[in-house]
């Protein structure tokens, strides 16, 4: 019984050295998946990504599971106080979520004293992905165009931009053609054979009105 309450964090029987080799193993493993984050998974323009909370969430979770697996009474404590904590962050991103638990994982495995396995399970994890993002480039190779033709517009004109889309692309996919009193809006999905190419697309859709806008966005499979 006076194990269950023995709420002392003396570690009497911790070796230093082994506990400083888990700490360090969480650290590097930490930053990482920060660097693999925020070089292949980051959302593109997202200035506030998770990727640089990763290593400190690890290391608070390593420090969590270091303390509470030491007395049942601590753990059945921490129940308690998590509780009443809310995380609210948005997460729009499933990767984002994956990366989460992917830093939560860390702490647990290296506080709970399996830092080896932890470590070959997380570099095996990373090597998927990075198999999976290298066969998804190799696999979509396009560019996504938007075109904002201001003014009435004809069926003609339409029918024109098409050809010139078609034409000037070795595929080409239509996502969405709005024919407004003020405007004409289309979005495609291009399979370009170069850049060359997609210039020569654009020059002659300029063509048929001086005014238009083009925007060219690369074509990114959704995770």
């Amino acid at each position: 019984m006076n194990d269950l309450i023995d709420l002392s964090l003396v570690y009497g029987d911790q070796d230093p050295v082994a506990l400083a080799i888990q700490l360090l193993t969480a650290i590097l493993l930490s930053f990482l998946v920060r660097f693999y984050y925020i070089r292949y998974a980051a959302p593109m323009g997202n200035l506030g990504n998770i990727g640089n909370v990763l290593p400190m969430l690890a290391v608070i979770t390593f420090l969590v599971i270091l303390v509470v697996k030491t007395s049942l009474a601590l753990s059945l404590g921490l129940v308690g106080a998590l509780s009443i904590v809310r995380f609210r962050a948005p997460i729009k991103d499933p990767m984002e979520l994956t990366f989460i638990f992917l830093a939560i994982a860390i702490g647990l495995g290296a506080g709970a004293g399996k830092h080896w396995i932890t470590t070959v399970v997380i570099l095996v994890i990373l090597l998927m992905d990075y198999i999976r993002i290298h066969f998804s480039k190799r696999e979509i190779h396009g560019k996504t165009l938007l075109v904002d033709m201001p003014g009435s517009q004809s069926m003609q004109t339409v029918e024109k931009l098409l050809a010139i889309l078609n034409q000037g692309v070795n595929s080409m996919r239509l996502s969405r053609l709005e024919l407004g009193e003020s405007n004409l809006t289309v979005v495609a999905q291009l399979d370009t054979v170069s850049e060359r190419d997609i210039q020569a697309v654009i020059s002659n859709i300029r063509a048929l009105n001086d005014r238009t806008k083009c925007t060219l966005f690369d074509s990114k499979p959704v995770w």
